[in-house]
C-alpha cells in the first residue's frame, strides 16, 4: 500500500471540518480552514488525523478522521510514525 492511499482526501477533510464546526476535536480550539496540512507555529494549525491508526488497521475514512490542532497531533501515540 502506498503512502498517498492513507492520506485524507479533500473531501473527507471539508466534510470533517464542518462536522467538528472548526474546532480540534481533543482541546476545542479553533482551527482556521486555510491552516490544514500546516504544523507550524500558528494558533490555528490543524491536520487529519486517523483515530485507529493506519498501521494499527484504520482505514481512511470520514468515520476515522478527526481534525487535531498541531499540538494535540503532536501528543497523540502515532504522530510522526
Amino acid at each position: 500500500m502506498g503512502f498517498f492511499e492513507r492520506l485524507f482526501d479533500n473531501t473527507t477533510k471539508d466534510i470533517a471540518f464542518a462536522e467538528q464546526n472548526g474546532k480540534c476535536s481533543r482541546c476545542g480550539r479553533d482551527l482556521g480552514y486555510e491552516q490544514r496540512g500546516n504544523s507550524g507555529d500558528n494558533c490555528q494549525d490543524w491536520e487529519a488525523h486517523h483515530k485507529k491508526a493506519h498501521s494499527k488497521g484504520g482505514t481512511t475514512s470520514l468515520r476515522n478522521c478527526e481534525l487535531l490542532c498541531s499540538d494535540c497531533h503532536k501528543n497523540t501515540g502515532s504522530y510522526g510514525r
